[in-house]
């Protein structure tokens, strides 16, 4: 099954490749899973707006970098990489702790789950075209961003024609 689906993916780094602490436009040639480009265009308007979010510094804040798989049975696997970035499911609604919290998973920008470590196996997606955004909360639910723009990764997957 899986060798019929083609996979075309673009990470979206949220602000750059440098935020996210991901390499250059070459990843994408050593990595089939995840190809980076720079683009902010659909992080800002998820469930959280700026005014919530916590904004770090670049230097200190956590990254996210996320890997889609097809799963050997059925779905998909989602791991989400980070740094700086300690997943924290007992925390949760708790006091901001920095470096601590939990993800956001949305798919083509619809919430579709909280994540509370780094792998997560989605069934399905919807047909067509896929983005999947993973995206960094503070325990106390707001968004975590750099300079105003979230710390997210996404991935699309696109089914042959």
């Amino acid at each position: 099954m899986f060798d019929k689906i083609a996979i075309l993916i673009a990470g979206i780094a949220a602000g750059g490749a440098a935020m996210h602490g991901l390499g250059d436009a070459s990843r994408a040639a050593q990595d089939p899973h995840h190809a980076d480009t720079a683009t902010d265009s659909h992080h800002h308007d998820h469930d959280h707006a700026h005014s919530q979010m916590i904004d770090l510094p670049g230097d200190t804040a956590p990254t996210v970098r996320l890997t889609v798989l097809p799963d050997a049975g059925a779905g998909w696997n989602l791991h989400a990489e980070t740094t700086r970035f300690v997943f924290a499911p007992g925390d949760s609604g708790r006091d901001h702790v920095p470096g601590r919290g939990h993800a956001h998973l949305y798919v083509n920008g619809e919430k579709k789950a909280r994540i509370y470590g780094n792998w997560f196996h989605l069934d399905e997606l919807p047909p067509g075209p896929a983005t999947l955004t993973v995206g960094l909360y503070s325990n106390d639910h707001r968004g975590l961003s750099v300079a105003g723009v979230a710390i997210a990764d996404s991935v699309t997957i696109v089914p042959p024609n």
